[in-house]
């Protein structure tokens, strides 16, 4: 049985030894392939309307929140009553 094992291990050492090429493997690297111009996202700048219109929408919302905060009524705290249990 043993004998078995070791005749297929010479068969797979002989499968990997005849390859023949001798340049080395290509290593991937962190550089980034060339894309066309085209593709999305491509044109740089800011979008100023977009920026307009955010800024013009949280300017609303911070308006609202302030103005119902305003109209808000709060109750009236409890006063304090001492009592003697004392006789």
């Amino acid at each position: 049985m043993l004998q078995a094992a070791q005749g297929r291990a010479e068969v797979y050492a002989t499968d990997f030894a005849d390859v023949g090429d001798d340049r080395p493997m290509p290593v991937a690297s962190g550089r980034a392939i060339a894309v066309p111009a085209e593709r999305y996202g491509a044109r740089r700048g800011p979008n100023l309307p977009a920026i307009a219109g955010i800024l013009v929408v949280h300017a609303l919302l911070i308006g609202a929140l302030i103005q119902v905060r305003n109209h808000v009524v709060r109750a009236e705290e409890a006063k304090l009553t001492v009592v003697n249990l004392s006789p």
